[in-house]
């Protein structure tokens, strides 16, 4: 795992200064803290951060061809590489080191830009090819690897953290509006942009490829559903079973100790039981709880899964004042706003764990591959209740909330009414977020005039909901959300966080679960094997029965609910200034008055506006770092 960035001039007799790019590199040292290494030519150069997983005496990068006319620097783990490397020399290849990253410089010299097709990992790519004053990036298929770009006028400048792009002059942090819509629509911010204009994600599973002074970019994979009919249950958990064995022994790959991240629930904890099957010894396990009334703490289930192993495990207690403490120090190494608290906890258990180990292997992934996550389950019923015409709908709700229990769920069936009356591609953004909810009902009335205006001018470039043309609407409900949420949630929210808060603590993230040949094959798996009864990840649950302890397996799906009202209660005072004080960045934006309504609305308790609020501190918190000062600082 490390940090990689460079810059190609596109005037080629133009040289690449080397203060610059040895001030991004170090821009990224908690990426890499092992060492640096440097690439300069003709135009271009290449930086390096290490953190030394994999050949610890012989892997620096960068690293080149024989000739020294092709180079690569390069980010995450490609897991097939010893196959790879065997084959590349039974055709007269000759290697150098035992490293990964090796095997992409001889596969290009063999495929060009098809390499990437033939790779089985995580990772962003940069590789430059002297002869073709070629420069070719390439992120993996699931976005588990970040890739950020800037093309400007007379360069390109690449690299694995966007702070890193900002050491340039030529690179201002300027906010982009269109993604701040999007950000206030879907609390992150979707592929290809990010909130600083100009500079864009490589989004996963493409390749990009800058030669003769034009930047063009190429998707080289994508999920395909296809259901795979007549085979037996039992038939289906031997596939997904042998299939897991195989994703997590890939993944045990390394020359340095890997342990697990336990939540406690059936994914980590069946990641930490097939480590027990491969006689992985010591097992190391790490848990992070909260000391909070009202948050789920995954403690309790995470021993009981250890101790089933019998895994030296170890906990990190978070209590209210932490989240506080970390808050900004998270969003600096997190670069855009994200309305995560979970990620204090992430960054604090991936601290304690680095004290002990250099990989820690995730369960991120199983639910968005067998429809863990309740929204498929409330997606589903929609379009059952979409059959029915809207006055019958409408009538029953209504008849519903006339029972002496149905006041309770008044909320709920107000809300299932409303989007019942929308399509699927009319209703679903993504995992993350509703048109029910405040920003996106109440825009006209959050933003300034001008802003509001420029905003409709460009409204729909981010949109998560593009993607739905390229899933067929002939596919099952469940799977259409599935492909969304996989195509932009999944990226450009949860791996986005499991990727820079791991990083922070100089630790290597592995998420078997999204080794996109599993993931192809989650993807066949029929729909109703994986939503059963209105219950998500049936059959993985059936694979794993025997596997993982039954306390674990048959918990219902726990979330990971976060107390935003009583975390903002102890910072009131902070936080009506940060978003109504003079300072405020959202002055230049939103209604001051739509502001002090939410907030008194929330703090007189007529409405729970706790996740809108959090939303935006997030993000006048990620302005005072990025934009007031002009560059980003270290924290």
């Amino acid at each position: 795992m490390c940090g990689i960035c460079g810059r190609l001039n596109l005037d080629q007799a133009a040289g690449v200064p080397r203060e610059p790019v040895v001030a991004m590199a170090r821009q990224m040292i908690h990426r890499g803290p092992d060492g640096e290494g440097f690439f300069f030519g003709q135009g271009v150069a290449l930086g390096h951060r290490r953190l030394s997983i994999i050949d610890l005496e012989t892997g620096q990068q960068p690293i080149s061809d024989e000739s020294g006319r092709i180079w690569v620097v390069f980010n995450g783990e490609i897991y097939n590489f010893a196959e790879l490397r065997s084959n590349l020399e039974s055709k007269g290849h000759v290697f150098s080191t035992r490293t990964d990253t090796e095997v992409i410089v001889h596969l290009y010299e063999e495929e060009g830009e098809g390499f990437v097709e033939r790779l089985r990992g995580m990772f962003a790519i940069a590789l430059w090819d002297g002869p073709r004053r070629r420069l070719v990036l390439a992120r993996d298929r699931l976005g588990i690897k970040p890739l950020y770009y800037h093309a400007g006028r007379d360069a390109l400048t690449f690299a694995s953290e966007i702070k890193a792009l900002l050491v340039w002059d030529d690179i201002e942090a300027e906010v982009d509006l269109p993604a701040l819509d999007s950000y206030l629509s879907y609390f992150y911010v979707p592929a290809p942009g990010t909130i600083f204009r100009g500079i864009c994600k490589l989004e996963p599973g493409h390749i990009l490829v800058c030669e003769d002074g034009r930047v063009r970019t190429r998707k080289y994979w994508e999920l395909a559903f296809r259901t795979e009919e007549g085979l037996s249950e039992e038939a289906w958990v031997w596939r997904l079973r042998h299939s897991l064995q195989e994703v997590v022994r890939l993944h045990m790959v390394s020359d340095v100790p890997v342990g697990t991240l336990l939540s406690g629930g059936v994914d980590s904890t069946a990641i930490l039981s097939l480590q027990h099957a491969l006689g992985v010894s010591p097992l190391r396990s790490f848990t992070v709880g909260y000391e909070e009334e009202g948050i789920a703490d995954e403690r309790p289930y995470a021993r009981l899964a250890a101790d089933a192993f019998g895994a030296e495990h170890h906990e990190v207690l978070l209590q209210g004042e932490d989240f506080t403490a970390s808050l900004e120090r998270c969003l600096w190494h997190l670069e855009e706003p994200l309305c995560e608290l979970p990620a204090v906890g992430l960054e604090a258990v991936c601290r304690q764990a680095s004290r002990h180990v250099k990989v820690l292997l995730s369960g991120e992934g199983g639910d968005e591959a067998f429809a863990g996550y309740p929204n498929y389950r409330n997606g589903v019923l929609l379009e059952w209740c979409r059959v029915l015409p809207q006055l019958v709908r409408r009538a029953l709700f209504a008849s519903v909330l006339g029972l002496p229990w149905g006041a309770q769920l008044g909320y709920k069936l107000a809300r299932f009414a409303y989007l019942a009356d929308y399509s699927l591609e009319e209703r679903y953004h993504s995992r993350s977020t509703t048109p029910f909810g405040v920003f996106n009902r109440f825009k006209d009335e959050l933003y300034l005039p001008e802003v509001r205006e420029a905003v409709r001018r460009q409204a729909g470039e981010l949109d998560p909901r593009q993607h739905f043309a390229s899933c067929p609407a002939s596919q099952p409900v469940v799977n259409r959300m599935l492909f969304v949420d996989i195509k932009t949630w999944l990226p450009d929210d949860l791996l986005i966080k499991a990727d820079k808060m791991s990083m922070a603590a100089s630790v290597e993230l592995r998420v078997p679960l999204l080794d996109h040949v599993f993931v192809e094959l989650a993807a066949s798996v029929p729909p109703g094997l994986k939503l059963r009864r209105l219950r998500g990840k049936y059959i993985l649950r059936r694979a794993l029965a025997g596997l993982v302890p039954k306390e674990v397996l048959t918990r219902p799906k726990a979330g990971f609910v976060m107390p935003y009202g009583r975390w903002l209660a102890r910072s009131e005072d902070a936080v009506r200034e940060a978003l109504t004080g003079q300072a405020s960045f959202g002055r230049n934006y939103f209604r001051r008055r739509f502001l002090e309504r939410m907030l008194t609305e929330h703090w007189q308790g007529r409405q729970d506006h706790s996740y809108d609020i959090f939303t935006l501190y997030a993000l006048e918190l990620w302005h005072r770092i990025y934009i007031s000062p002009g560059k980003a600082e270290a924290h």
